[in-house]
């Protein structure tokens, strides 16, 4: 659930400064940024502030804060020295502002899942020498700790014969089973065994693979800083039971590589991950000399950018769900279950791979589950859709011009028709129709674009290649076919979710753009069956570092781990919506169709025409 980074410069910096509670502070480096949050010991917040890579820092030639080869092979990539430039011009800029480093207590960050950086065999000196209290820039300071000047990100998509030769070595479900998730070509193991295949000369050098997250970290502490448990998650290499690295995966990892890297090699490499509140030292003396951090302050473990936007949204407890509406739309939360199967899967109290042998019932294979950042033994999952606003706002667009609206129309307009149709809908007509609106092949679940209608008995209305305007030939038809795609996009969250563990108890949570239709927010209501809160939590990944440096230095205290919730109080969300008993009944009933339908589409038999269909 990210925060698109604001462009240039920007900050706040609020009238609670003349408060001398303490302050904990939380980074973010995003794709495109970096930003900063302090928080008091109150959880107010204090001050804010953020640089945008491109703008700020234009030496570096990114666009978008990226490195993208244009060539057709999906590498894209990011300068390493840029996050070290920028991390100290935004604490140059914090400065700048009047903000106290004196009085903050601990530093946590968050960044960007699953990118890798790698060191030289001289990190180890560099970080603690030149890094931790030299007096050159940072970036300049950081150089010679680089085995690689760039690092693969999360947007690489060049590792798909790497996946495929993890899927090989393991098995796609025993692979999801044991990680949390199937081979992604974002994921830190493929780029590991991608880099190490195609820069096989370079390995040697190689002193240690760090996450982005860990990376920024070390920047901090002025020390190698090892991966969190949370964010190591999004590697396909670290075993949720045994919440340590799996010798399956790691083999499998050596495989893709081709011979470049042994598993042993690569778990020397990749150091002992540690819990996500772990207090790691104090910050150091060059950031003590250049910014008045007091020498006490902690340096905490960093995490990922999704495990610290579940600590900002305060989602600690089982049952806690939240839902993003925007271009993709993101489902997120806190489980007991690792794998969502009906057998149960890897669970907390496994010692190991648990059911990598297929002992365990089959798990779900769409989506990610990572072991918590806030409580021992839980797990947290996340699943993103890719077709969302767009595609509810293409099959809006086609439902207004074929009842008849007027092209010249407001957005306003368009979006009350958008709301009358959603709304107008009885309970007998939930399912009548099966539609999907799928623009860009979607992840969640795995399904081919293009879009598809089916009645309630299964029959298929589209021919292939025809989109659901086709079928809106009157304004009530119209209306019919907006209403069953935008539900059969909320239906498939809650199966997706189910899958995962995802059950919300109590209520939903809905942030983003799309928490502004009501209409939306009462089929939300509806489908899960639980009321709706709305609440926005900006920069939520920064805010929920700065929750977790507070978190961590209260474990420190206690000797141990204390709930996160104890953090301090739970932000005040408004209901928005509450389930309308005979539409949640309709809705339940209709999701086998639904699940069909979609194995249908996989199947190709979904459109008119098509073998096999009714």
């Amino acid at each position: 659930m990210r925060v698109p980074a604001a462009p240039g410069r920007w900050s706040s910096n609020s009238a609670a400064a003349a408060s001398a509670s303490p302050l904990f502070l939380g980074l973010d480096c995003s794709t495109q940024g970096l930003k900063a949050v302090a928080v008091t010991d109150d959880l107010t917040v204090e001050h804010a502030c953020g640089i945008n890579f491109d703008e700020a820092l234009p030496a570096f030639g990114t666009r978008g804060g990226v490195l993208a080869s244009g060539d057709g092979s999906g590498v894209v990539r990011q300068p390493v020295c840029m996050f070290a430039a920028g991390l100290e011009l935004l604490l140059d800029r914090m400065q700048e502002e009047g903000f106290d480093f004196s009085r903050v207590a601990a530093v946590s960050g968050s960044g960007q899942q699953h990118g890798s950086v790698y060191l030289s065999s001289d990190a180890s000196g560099v970080l603690g020498g030149e890094v931790a209290s030299g007096t050159a820039p940072l970036a300049e300071a950081v150089e010679a700790a680089l085995a690689e000047p760039l690092c693969p990100v999360w947007m690489d998509s060049s590792t798909g014969r790497e996946c495929g030769a993890m899927t090989r070595a393991m098995g796609a479900e025993a692979l999801a089973r044991v990680t949390g998730s199937r081979a992604y070509e974002r994921f830190t193991g493929p780029q590991i065994a991608r880099m190490a295949r195609t820069r096989a000369g370079a390995v040697p050098g190689w002193g240690g693979v760090s996450l982005i997250s860990s990376f920024l970290a070390s920047l901090v502490l002025g020390g190698r800083a090892p991966a969190d448990l949370s964010d190591a998650s999004g590697m396909n290499l670290l075993g949720l039971g045994s919440r340590g690295w799996d010798d399956g995966c790691l083999r499998a990892c050596a495989a893709a590589s081709e011979g470049a890297l042994s598993a042993e090699r690569l778990r020397e490499l990749l150091g002992d991950p540690v819990p996500s509140w772990s207090c790691l030292g104090t910050v150091s003396s060059r950031l003590r000399r250049r910014y008045g951090l007091p020498s006490g302050c902690a340096a905490v473990a960093w995490s990922g950018d999704n495990p610290c936007s579940l600590a900002g949204l305060r989602l600690d407890r089982p049952g806690d769900v939240a839902v993003s509406l925007g271009t993709s739309d993101t489902v997120i939360g806190t489980t007991e279950d690792a794998s969502g199967s009906a057998d149960g899967g890897v669970s907390a109290s496994d010692g190991g791979s648990a059911g990598a042998d297929g002992s365990a019932g089959p798990p779900a294979l769409d989506g990610h589950v990572f072991a918590s950042p806030t409580v021992p033994g839980g797990f947290m999952a996340l699943l993103c859709f890719k077709n969302g606003s767009l595609a509810r706002e293409r099959v809006r667009n086609a439902a207004f011009a074929a009842a008849g609206g007027s092209a010249d129309a407001t957005a306003e307009d368009r979006w009350a028709f958008f709301e009358e149709a959603l709304l107008s809908g009885s309970e007998d007509e939930v399912g009548v129709l099966l539609a999907r609106a799928i623009d860009q092949p979607e992840i969640t679940p795995d399904l081919p674009a293009g879009d598809v209608l089916l009645s309630a008995g299964g029959e298929a209305l589209l021919p292939a290649g025809s989109d659901l305007s086709a079928w809106m030939t009157s304004a009530d038809r119209a209306a019919a076919v907006l209403r069953a795609a935008v539900e059969c996009q909320v239906m498939s969250m809650r199966l997706a979710a189910e899958a995962r563990g995802l059950r919300p108890e109590g209520a939903l949570l809905v942030t983003g753009g799309g928490s502004r239709s009501g209409a939306l927010l009462q089929l939300l209501a509806d489908v899960f069956d639980v009321p709706v809160m709305v609440g926005e939590t900006p920069d939520s990944a920064a805010l929920g570092a700065a929750f977790r440096a507070k978190h961590a230095v209260m474990c420190k205290a206690a000797g141990g781990h204390v709930p996160f919730g104890d953090i301090g109080p739970r932000p005040a969300h408004r209901t928005a919506a509450r389930p309308r008993a005979g539409h949640a009944k309709a809705f339940a009933a209709r999701l086998p169709a639904l699940q069909a339908c979609h194995d249908r589409i996989r199947a190709g038999t979904a459109h008119a025409g098509a073998a096999g269909t009714v």
